[in-house]
């Protein structure tokens, strides 16, 4: 299962704000626009993102991409 997956399964259901939050912080982490960073992360946590969700799109943005 790919990380965009992961995230719907576990996101959309509950939030779909929180899943558009999580997918730009993804996008900030790839394209190295880190100054956005923060304030994502705290967007995404008082959308009720796990700290599972949040540190695995920041160890691993390109998980997504795995097996293609």
């Amino acid at each position: 299962m790919n990380l965009t997956q992961e995230l719907t399964q576990s996101t959309i259901v509950g939030s779909p704000r929180k899943f558009e939050v999580l997918l730009a912080l993804r996008k900030a982490v790839l394209t190295e626009r880190y100054e956005e960073c923060p304030k994502l992360i705290e967007r995404a946590f008082r959308l009720k993102a796990t700290r599972q969700e949040v540190r695995s799109i920041l160890e691993n943005p390109f998980r997504h991409l795995e097996g293609f």
